[in-house]
């Protein structure tokens, strides 16, 4: 759930409000890090590897699909 509010807040931060890749970089990188502490606080190796792979096979989702459509609807409007 948390990915899918990153995504969203990437695509509306970036795009929308400040227009201005190096002015949303802190925030973004804020919400990375906050991801990745959720990953490390797994309470065992097994549950760690899962929430690993699911949070990879996320951003490839989001890097392969949800970014050029965005970038599609984006050119349309």
């Amino acid at each position: 759930m948390y990915m899918f509010m990153d995504i969203i807040n990437e695509q509306l931060l970036v795009r929308a409000i400040m227009e201005e890749a190096l002015l949303s970089a802190p925030i973004l990188t804020c919400f990375t890090v906050t991801e990745f502490i959720m990953t490390m606080g797994a309470n065992d190796l097994k549950q760690f590897i899962f929430s690993y792979f699911v949070e990879q096979l996320l951003n490839f989702v989001n890097r392969v699909y949800i970014g050029p459509f965005v970038e599609r609807v984006e050119a349309w409007a």
